[in-house]
């Protein structure tokens, strides 16, 4: 929906990237934040109020009149990422210690089945002339109503370990905040928290507007271009149990992060709209193993404790948040395909650091 919302408020390519630096910025920092939190407090209370929130940020989105509250709603909805998000994933790390990598790339897979049916929502709607608008309006309306569902879910609550004299040992709080200050100092933990806000490459965010702007298509056809990226990331998601089976997560990681820079580097590059099809998809498929493979060794170090691997690979990704505003000083300079030829910056450095 991003070349109706740009061409509502007049927006040029900065402004556009400064909405996805308040969604990544605000979602990271809540991440950070609920990391710790939710190791104390309930975490169906936390997981269904930002639900809750993540919703009301989407109905401010849709009836926003002007730049600024669209702004606002964006970063609601991003800073109920931590708690409906970061959560869900770390208590379903919780409840598969031994099988971290396998059932992120399974979280991610059940995930674009969902945003697969985003792209044809927006479609269909263009087609009957629904706007933008209304289409953020239901989509508050329906994390609310999920919300409902949550509710009624049962999540583990916070415990007080008892001590061997039958005195009470340190409150969750204590206890947390000392795990916290451990885990920051682990060096391969770090690694980890350095190596994955590298491989948070936000093409998806801008690829419908490419497509409209530089390869011409309407904004439905442009909107369409989301199911290649989508698909190919589910294959590549499916993938990744299979080919754990006979290479190292370690391996996989270092193979797919240099085959996605030479795809992406080649999609850019190449003026055939057939061709760009082919190399989004290549690129789409091997970046898709990247989230799961990096945050399941990331969870590994500290098994057990969720929340705390949360916060600490959060500490750094809140400084690439600001990697959309670079995108958009440079396309708004000389281009959106040079703005998106800086991503190729961070997963080269990601790259290197693997090889270390």
């Amino acid at each position: 929906m991003l070349p109706a919302v740009q061409a509502a408020f007049g927006l040029n390519y900065f402004q556009v990237s400064l909405l996805f630096t308040l969604l990544e910025g605000a979602d990271m920092v809540s991440d950070g934040i609920f990391g710790i939190v939710g190791d104390v407090w309930s975490r169906r209370l936390l997981i269904t109020g930002g639900t809750v929130v993540a919703g009301l940020g989407l109905v401010l989105m849709g009836t926003a009149p002007g730049y600024l509250l669209l702004l606002l709603g964006v970063a609601l909805h991003g800073f109920a990422g931590g708690p409906f998000v970061g959560l869900s994933q770390a208590s379903l790390m919780d409840a598969h210690p031994r099988r971290h990598e396998q059932m992120l790339a399974w979280w991610d897979i059940v995930g674009n089945i969902g945003f697969l049916v985003t792209p044809l929502m927006v479609t269909v709607a263009y087609l009957f002339g629904v706007g933008w608008r209304p289409l953020f309006l239901i989509g508050g309306g329906l994390f609310i109503l999920y919300a409902c569902f949550l509710a009624g879910l049962r999540f583990p609550g916070p415990e007080t370990a008892e001590s061997e004299e039958g005195d009470k040992a340190e409150t969750p709080v204590t206890s947390n905040w000392a795990a916290l200050k451990a885990a920051a100092l682990n060096p391969t933990l770090l690694r980890w928290a350095l190596i994955l806000p590298l491989l948070d490459v936000p093409l998806k965010g801008f690829i419908v507007l490419y497509f409209h702007d530089v390869a011409g298509l309407s904004a439905a056809s442009a909107s369409l271009t989301l199911y290649i990226f989508i698909g190919s990331a589910l294959v590549g998601k499916l993938l990744v149990s299979w080919l754990l089976r006979s290479i190292s997560s370690s391996t996989l990681l270092r193979w797919s992060v240099w085959m996605g820079i030479v795809s992406l580097a080649a999609f850019l590059g190449v003026p055939n709209v057939i061709a760009k099809y082919v190399l989004l998809a290549v690129f789409s498929l091997v970046e898709a193993s990247w989230h799961p493979l990096a945050m399941g060794q990331a969870y590994s170090t500290q098994p057990g404790k969720s929340g705390v691997v949360l916060s600490v690979t959060s500490l750094i990704s809140p400084l690439t948040s600001f990697v959309p505003l670079l995108v958009g000083g440079v396309a708004t300079q000389a281009g959106l395909t040079w703005g998106l030829a800086t991503l190729l910056i961070w997963p080269v450095l990601a790259g290197i650091l693997l090889l270390v």
